[in-house]
């Protein structure tokens, strides 16, 4: 996990995933359709920006007490997505709260693309100038529409309604006063009682469904995760006492222990817990992750690869191993990082941080051509278009002609010029 504005941690990542992929099905929509991405935020909320990218705030993770719930809010941004409501609301606001949403979506893009927080911040700044009124007016109006779509949404793909039920009767218990709340879930979700009322009504009437089984142990995982990461270390200890030997519990130690540099306990609770559970990637990732934030290279080494052995898939793992060998400065190091980069942008493809590592094992292997490409790739993510198209022409200087490589390098050229 990195530990900045934007969460980045594969277990979560894919948890999200997971409680997607029934909605997206009962909405007729492939997964590549919308990105989800969680914003460190104590805040519950949630929300769809342009080009089908979904804020998940990391209060909602930890203060659902089911799945379900988080499922609920997803069915019901994603409601607002199957209903065009992005596009409604861009084309009510003035020109100057479009650039303030695109702003915050681009900023938030660009956060996740290259795991620097700053782009998110710059984009929430951005946010704040948006007509708040009218912004607040107008999503109102469409609040129905997507509750509507939500419901269906969760009863076709055999969640049921129960989470939403329970999550905002909880919500209205929490801030019986809508306009006096400081909950940024109900200034953008008014929480009526003839709300919660649908919901209830909704549930008596399609009736109870059965949580997907292995849920709510992966829900009690990611709450453990993200507290152990974001509350102080104490808190966190007070929270999972050490009589406390549930799995979550014993992660979210290992995860303070880490925070308070002690290394040792740390390490050898997250031994305890791979000696129980030997074929789980994800703990081996969280391994990795003490590992080397203590400093010990090698050893994070190790547990990465035990990781992508089990989670073939995990482009972020996958990243940060092959910083770990690039680090080491040597051919055959630059060699197992340029492989580990190429796997994770066939998942990733997006990702500027990829690109930038790649273009350093190309330096190190003094293949100047692929290296220019590789920072060309990154500099047309990054919006850098004139870097791009000077990295592109020197590397096709270098690069064999008519070769894959050169051939994409003059596709960045056209389509700079373009």
């Amino acid at each position: 996990m990195q530990a900045q504005a934007v969460v980045r941690d594969t277990e979560i990542e894919n948890a999200l995933r997971v409680y997607m992929q029934p909605l997206l099905k009962a909405a007729n929509l492939s997964d590549e359709r919308l990105n989800i991405t969680v914003v460190s935020d104590p805040n519950i909320n949630a929300a769809v920006l342009p080009g089908g990218q979904i804020i998940v705030h990391t209060g909602l993770l930890t203060q659902a007490e089911s799945p379900t719930e988080v499922a609920g809010v997803l069915a019901h941004e994603l409601g607002h997505y199957v209903n065009n409501d992005v596009l409604k609301l861009t084309g009510r606001l003035s020109d100057g709260g479009k650039s303030s949403i695109l702003g915050t979506a681009l900023g938030l893009g660009l956060a996740i693309a290259s795991g620097d927080g700053r782009y998110a911040m710059a984009g929430a700044f951005a946010g704040e100038h948006l007509d708040r009124r009218n912004n607040l007016q107008f999503s109102r109006s469409m609040e129905s529409g997507a509750d509507r779509r939500a419901a269906e949404l969760l009863h076709r793909s055999g969640l049921g309604l129960a989470g939403m039920v329970a999550l905002n009767r909880r919500m209205q218990q929490l801030h019986p006063d809508p306009d006096m709340a400081d909950a940024q879930y109900m200034q953008t979700h008014p929480l009526t009682q003839d709300r919660i009322t649908y919901f209830t009504r909704q549930h008596e009437r399609l009736g109870d469904r059965a949580m997907p089984l292995g849920w709510q142990a992966v829900h009690e995982r990611i709450r453990a995760k993200l507290h152990g990461f974001e509350k102080p270390p104490q808190e966190v200890l007070a929270l999972y006492p050490a009589d406390d030997e549930s799995l979550p519990a014993r992660m979210a130690r290992a995860i303070a222990l880490m925070r308070l540099a002690r290394f040792d306990e740390a390490v050898n609770l997250m031994q305890g817990i791979l000696a129980e559970h030997p074929e789980d990637g994800f703990l081996y990732d969280l391994m990795g992750d003490i590992q080397r934030l203590s400093g010990q290279a090698d050893q994070a080494l190790q547990y990465y690869t035990e990781a992508i052995k089990r989670l073939p898939w995990a482009a972020l793992i996958r990243q940060q191993r092959a910083e770990l060998w690039l680090k080491k400065n040597t051919p055959t190091h630059a060699i197992a990082a340029r492989d580990d980069l190429l796997q994770a942008l066939r998942y990733e493809p997006d990702v500027p941080i990829y690109w930038h590592g790649l273009a350093r094992a190309h330096q190190i292997l003094d293949a100047k051509g692929e290296a220019d490409l590789a920072l060309a790739e990154a500099a047309i993510l990054e919006g850098k278009k004139p870097l791009a198209k000077s990295l592109a022409r020197r590397a096709k200087l270098t690069l064999n002609i008519d070769s894959a490589e050169w051939l994409r390098a003059d596709d960045i050229l056209k389509h700079v010029e373009e």
